[in-house]
């Protein structure tokens, strides 16, 4: 008589392998969905741009200067981070752990349903929704956003304060 090890016993009869998405199991499901999304992300596009002149838009394109652009996309990604590292940081003093990568993807989420929807609270909704499961409790997770904002809310205010007395001091 062997002795036989509990991952042995609890694996036999099953095959080993990873979990795949429904995605991976089906390409033609997975192209159906890229097309989807594409056509919804034209489709919007041409909503958005519908009274708008394109010879006007792409001359002002044109006199843009790169550098500022990189700079602006720069910061932007910059705040990003920093945002995500903050909201790491909020759910870890709470013990929760949530991948960066994830909290990023959920970040990047909400940036689109702020920007799109007619009020901020969508994106706070999705990562609500995003956490709430590895924090056990929407309550958990709603205090984490609401902490977020408030420090959100301070730091803007910090840079209101320091902008206000730096333009008072060069007499602006």
């Amino acid at each position: 008589i062997s002795e036989v090890g509990p991952d042995a016993v609890a694996g036999a009869g099953r095959p080993q392998h990873p979990v795949m998405s429904d995605a991976a199991r089906h390409p033609l499901r997975r192209l159906l969905s890229t097309v989807a999304k594409l056509a919804l992300s034209v489709g919007l596009m041409a909503f958005v741009l519908r009274d708008t002149s394109l010879a006007s838009l792409f001359s002002t394109l044109r006199r843009v200067q790169p550098l500022w652009i990189l700079a602006a996309m720069s910061m932007h990604g910059l705040m990003v981070a920093v945002s995500v590292w903050r909201w790491r940081l909020l759910l870890a003093a709470q013990h929760v752990r949530v991948p960066s990568r994830a909290l990023a993807e959920s970040f990047w989420v909400a940036l689109f349903f702020n920007n799109f929807l007619p009020s901020n609270i969508g994106g706070d909704v999705v990562r609500i929704a995003d956490t709430s499961k590895q924090a056990g409790s929407k309550t958990l997770a709603t205090m984490v956003i609401f902490v977020d904002r408030v420090l959100g809310l301070f730091a803007l205010m910090s840079v209101g304060a320091l902008g206000a007395l730096s333009a008072r001091a060069f007499g602006v």
